[in-house]
């Protein structure tokens, strides 16, 4: 942001004839600072479910985050569970979303976190679903108490065999 604001007021010093300097190294620029910037949190709307853990977040400013659940399930046994907790994690779908991203893109390039909506945590909700699993280890970013409900939450899932604990 802030190199957009010294380009900015270069042209603003030096006029329309340094536009065609500045303007294609500064949207290059920006795009190489946004890319590689820490993302703490990100609240927008959902715009598309990709998969039973992956959906993008639109926020206000039209960026668009590519946002993975934590504990999400990349490979499932079973095709039925799979395309089953795609279709639950779509009932976020068009739904306002607060995402506390907990650490770097993973190796697919999404954000990794905790969502909500409304103060209701989805990560959870998948989880107890048999769609997503307690993180292995934990994270700083991760509260002793949320780990704690995660893991009573996987617990009851395997208990009454949901999602990926049936297959």
């Amino acid at each position: 942001m802030y190199l957009i604001n010294v380009g900015i007021i270069i042209l603003l010093l030096y006029g329309d004839d340094m536009k065609k300097y500045l303007l294609i190294p500064l949207f290059l620029l920006a795009g190489i600072t946004h890319a590689g910037s820490n993302v703490s949190a990100i609240s927008g709307n959902v715009s598309d479910v990709l998969s039973a853990d992956t959906f993008v977040v639109v926020t206000g400013d039209l960026e668009q985050y590519k946002i993975r659940l934590l504990g999400g399930v990349d490979e499932f046994k079973n095709n039925s569970t799979a395309s089953g907790c795609k279709k639950m994690l779509s009932d976020i779908l068009n739904k306002e979303v607060d995402v506390d991203v907990v650490g770097n893109k993973d190796k697919e390039n999404r954000y990794v976190g905790f969502v909500s909506i409304n103060g209701e945590n989805i990560n959870q909700r998948q989880v107890l679903a048999g769609c997503a699993v307690t993180p292995k280890k934990t994270n700083s970013k991760i509260s002793k108490k949320t780990y704690q409900s995660l893991l009573i939450s996987e617990e009851k899932a395997k208990a009454m065999k949901n999602g990926i604990w049936a297959d």
